[in-house]
C-alpha cells in the first residue's frame, strides 16, 4: 500500500493560464456571414453542461471561412470550455482536435504545460470551486461572470505527478460512464427496434415496458439470437429450478431483502368466513390482489 502526502498549493486560476478564448459577442451577422447547414460546430452555453455536450439539435454550424474569421485563437484539445450565464458556470474539458467555434456565453481557456490541464478541469468542477464561483458572479435575477473575477479565483495545486495520477483515476471513471452509457443506448435502440417489429392490438397501445417485453419475450428471442432473459421468482417452479440445477439456465439468489419491504405474515385458523372477508377487504381497499383457494 502506497501511502502519499500531497501538499497543495493555493494559486490564482489567472496565474496557470496560457490563454483566455473569448468571442462571446461576435455573430456570423457581425462578420458579414450567415449560419451554415452544415461545417464546423458552434457551441454556445446552451449546448454545455459540466462533462457533456447537449441540445445537439440546437447546435449551429458555420463554414470554414467564417471559422477562421471569427476564431482567430483556435480552441484545441486540453482547452477547458466555461459558460458564463444561462447556465452559469458548467465545465467541458475538450478532449479533441476537431474544430469548434465559441458562440455566445461561452469561452475557453488554455492551461499552462507545466499544469495537467485534466486536473484543473476536475477541480472547477468540485463544490469548492463552483461556490467561489458563484460568489464572485453578478446579477441578481441572471447570474453572469465576468472573465477578471474568473481569473481571481483559486485553484488548489499538488505537484504535477499527483495532478496527473489524480486526473487519470477520475478519468478512467469517465471513460467507464461513457462506455456504460453506450451501452445502455445500444440497448435502447434495440428495444425500440423490438417494439417497432411486434405488431400490438389497440388494447396493449398503454402497457408498460415490462407487460411488453413479458407479453412478447418468445418474439423478441426469435428477433435477436442474442438476447439474454432474466426472470425474476420468488418461489421458481420445479421446471425452471430443474433447468438451473441441471446446468441450463443460471441462477442467482438474494438473501436480503430490499430495502423497506414488509415481511409476509402468515396464520393458521380455523376456517372463519368473517376473518376471510375481512382479509379480502382489506387487500382490495389497499389496491391489491386476491387469490382464494378454497377446497
Amino acid at each position: 500500500i502506497e501511502v502519499i502526502f500531497m501538499k497543495f498549493e493555493s494559486i490564482n486560476l489567472g496565474s496557470i493560464i496560457l490563454e483566455v478564448i473569448d468571442y462571446r459577442g461576435k455573430t456570423p451577422k457581425k462578420l458579414g456571414a450567415d449560419w451554415s447547414d452544415e461545417g464546423i460546430m458552434a457551441l454556445s452555453a446552451k449546448n454545455i453542461k459540466t462533462g457533456k455536450i447537449v441540445q445537439h439539435d440546437t447546435i449551429r454550424y458555420v463554414s470554414e471561412e467564417l471559422y477562421e474569421k471569427w476564431m482567430k485563437q483556435k480552441v484545441t484539445k486540453g482547452t477547458i470550455l466555461i459558460t458564463s450565464e444561462a447556465p452559469f458556470g458548467q465545465i467541458y474539458y475538450w478532449n479533441s482536435n476537431e474544430k469548434v467555434v465559441l458562440s455566445q456565453r461561452l469561452f475557453g481557456i488554455k492551461i499552462k504545460p507545466e499544469y495537467d490541464a485534466r486536473y484543473i478541469y476536475y477541480y472547477m468542477t468540485t463544490q469548492d470551486f463552483q461556490n467561489e464561483l458563484s460568489g464572485r458572479a453578478t446579477g441578481s435575477t441572471v447570474k453572469g461572470l465576468r472573465q477578471p473575477e474568473l481569473l481571481k479565483c483559486v485553484v488548489k495545486i499538488p505537484e504535477y505527478k499527483y495532478q496527473k495520477k489524480i486526473a487519470d483515476i477520475i478519468s478512467a471513471f469517465d471513460d467507464k460512464i461513457e462506455n456504460n452509457n453506450k451501452v445502455n443506448n445500444l440497448f435502447q435502440k434495440i428495444i425500440n427496434y423490438c417494439y417497432s417489429k411486434i405488431e400490438l392490438d389497440n388494447n396493449c397501445v398503454e402497457m408498460n415496458l415490462g407487460s411488453l417485453i413479458n407479453r412478447n419475450k418468445e418474439k423478441i428471442k426469435e428477433m435477436r439470437s442474442l438476447v439474454d432473459v432474466l426472470t425474476l421468482s420468488a418461489t421458481p417452479i420445479p421446471r425452471t429450478l430443474h433447468m438451473s440445477l441441471v446446468g441450463i439456465r443460471d441462477m442467482s439468489v438474494i438473501y436480503e431483502p430490499p430495502h423497506n419491504r414488509k415481511p409476509v405474515q402468515t396464520y393458521v385458523l380455523e376456517y372463519d368466513e368473517e376473518v376471510i372477508k375481512e382479509a379480502i377487504l382489506k387487500e382490495l381497499e389497499r389496491g391489491g390482489q386476491v387469490f382464494f383457494l378454497y377446497n
